[in-house]
């Protein structure tokens, strides 16, 4: 296990490292409402049981991503952002804003390893179809081609697979353990295909938004390489707070075997 850890480290370099706003020392009082870990079909494992966990997980993941108001856990599918979602990339600019996501009720867990020694936890899925929309702004180039406008944008991600890689602490709590999200790294690569449609391109010149969708719908998987990160940082930030809020709320002793 501790080699596995290793080379997870290594391989993470390259992902992206995002500092979680946690802390183990303040987390939320336990809430007692109509939310209960049995509505969420979600059995007994052993930690070191990757397996059970996978299956656990799986079964959980439709209840969980509706929602769960009475622990803070807010809706996943659809996802709605929580901010606007600005950045400047190598000379192309963009503001994306009124977000919503689709897709996450239907994410396919391969991978889910907890490491009770090393206090991490490596989760890997895929996603068969991720739906984003929301209206843009843009203005710059990408890969040298001049990309100007604001309207909508919709973009069809297929079979993109999400590696994370959690850093978590254990803490006490009513004589009941408890985990909490330290800090996390993730990386995404599209397996599939992606498709975008704006809308307004270059003040609606039709002539013009033809090419530049052509050109961005040719190249969409090295683009959503380059230009996604900002997006999925932000999806990436509410999933993991409302996970985080779930384990503030669900001590080990009820989720799993190990802690008795």
């Amino acid at each position: 296990m501790r080699l596995f850890i290793t080379c997870i480290l290594l391989i993470s370099t390259k992902m992206k490292y995002i500092l979680t706003s946690s802390s183990c020392m303040n987390q939320p009082e336990n809430q007692t409402g109509a939310a209960r870990l049995e509505d969420l079909h979600l059995d007994k494992c052993r930690l070191e049981d990757s397996a059970c966990l996978i299956k656990a997980f799986q079964n959980a993941i439709p209840t969980f991503s509706k929602g769960l108001p009475e622990w803070g856990v807010d809706v996943m599918d659809v996802m709605e952002f929580d901010d606007d979602v600005k950045f400047d990339i190598a000379g192309f600019s963009l503001r994306f804003a009124n977000g919503r996501l689709k897709g996450y009720r239907n994410i396919i867990l391969n991978t889910v390893k907890w490491d009770t020694k090393n206090q991490t936890v490596y989760v890997d899925y895929t996603a068969p179809t991720f739906a984003l929309s929301g209206t843009y702004a843009a203005n710059g180039r990408i890969f040298s081609r001049p990309i100007i406008g604001d309207g909508d944008i919709k973009l069809q991600i297929k079979n993109i697979i999400v590696k994370i890689l959690l850093f978590i602490n254990t803490y006490k709590k009513n004589n009941k353990t408890y985990v909490c999200i330290k800090d996390y790294k993730y990386d995404f690569n599209v397996e599939g295909s992606a498709r975008y449609n704006l809308t307004n391109l270059f003040n609606g010149n039709k002539e013009l938004s033809d090419v530049a969708l052509k050109f961005i719908n040719t190249y969409s998987k090295e683009i959503t390489h380059e230009f996604g990160r900002p997006l999925m940082d932000s999806v990436g930030s509410k999933v993991f707070r409302n996970v985080d809020r779930f384990l503030a709320r669900a001590p080990l002793e009820d989720i799993s075997y190990s802690y008795q």
